[in-house]
């Protein structure tokens, strides 16, 4: 699943391409962990979410915790394959949408630390 999408997209790719991006989106559900961070407070339980897609800017991802836009999270992307590590990092969240699905939220996230694995 990661491509290591750290690569960034040469201007004369993008030039052709759909995605106008600096990373190419890639579809992918898989298991998300994470937890607020900030603002602080005493509560480091973690939540979980499915995502929708990730890129090397950030992941999208749905869950059924309400976080609100410009919180920082602590996340763990981990993949269904073992061979392949997860991914630790820190993300701010840019955008929150209520789903149609009750109880669900789809949140945006832009990755502001990338942790050594």
């Amino acid at each position: 699943i990661w491509i290591w999408i750290q690569v960034k997209l040469k201007e004369e790719i993008l030039d052709n391409f759909s995605e106008k991006r600096n990373y190419i989106r890639m579809y992918a559900e898989t298991k998300v962990e994470f937890r607020v961070i900030q603002p602080a407070n005493n509560d480091n339980t973690m939540h979980t979410g499915i995502s929708i897609d990730i890129s090397g800017d950030g992941v999208q991802f749905t869950t059924d915790h309400l976080v609100e836009q410009g919180n920082l999270l602590d996340i763990k992307i981990t993949p269904e394959k073992p061979t392949t590590p997860p991914l630790d990092a820190e993300a701010e969240v840019i955008r929150v949408i209520k789903t149609d699905n009750e109880n669900e939220y789809s949140v945006a996230t832009k990755f502001t630390k990338i942790k050594p694995s």
